[in-house]
């Protein structure tokens, strides 16, 4: 079961995904909302708390996070959480923040086509919607427009 906590909120956050399986992983932790309150609802406990990566609007409140940038992908479960790299319809991340590298960025694109496949059945990001639907082309095309664009 994957449900994003943060998809009613009304205010500017990130998405947070709690993720239940064989574990209990909250992935973000957004800001501007009870999170732990939302998750509560649904589970009883955590096993970890994953961060994508350390913008304020993904780490909340959280003390002494690493500046970094990681996707989580699950080859059992063909989903990758890719926090903002990659988005819907071909957006990619940022790269006029202090940390923005855009050559940094499409080798990280590109790091993630060689991890993943097209059997890639779910792709969760940090901003929008999830997609489900053919998910690896989008990473492909947020690909294509980060080095049209570098």
């Amino acid at each position: 079961m994957i449900r994003n906590l943060a998809a009613a909120q009304q205010g500017f956050t990130s998405n947070v995904f709690l993720v239940a399986g064989d574990r209990t992983v909250l992935v973000d932790v957004g800001n501007g909302f009870d999170v732990v309150g939302h998750a509560r609802e649904h589970v009883d406990a955590l096993d970890a708390v994953v961060l994508t990566h350390t913008h304020p609007d993904h780490v909340g409140t959280l003390d002494a996070v690493e500046n970094d940038h990681l996707c989580f992908y699950s080859p059992a479960a063909r989903t990758l959480f890719a926090g903002d790299l990659v988005f819907a319809n071909g957006g990619f991340g940022r790269t006029d923040l202090e940390e923005g590298d855009r050559e940094a960025l499409i080798e990280s694109i590109q790091r993630v086509l060689e991890t993943v496949d097209e059997s890639l059945a779910a792709l969760h990001t940090g901003h929008g919607p999830s997609v489900t639907t053919d998910p690896y082309r989008d990473v492909e095309l947020a690909l294509r427009a980060a080095r049209m664009r570098a």
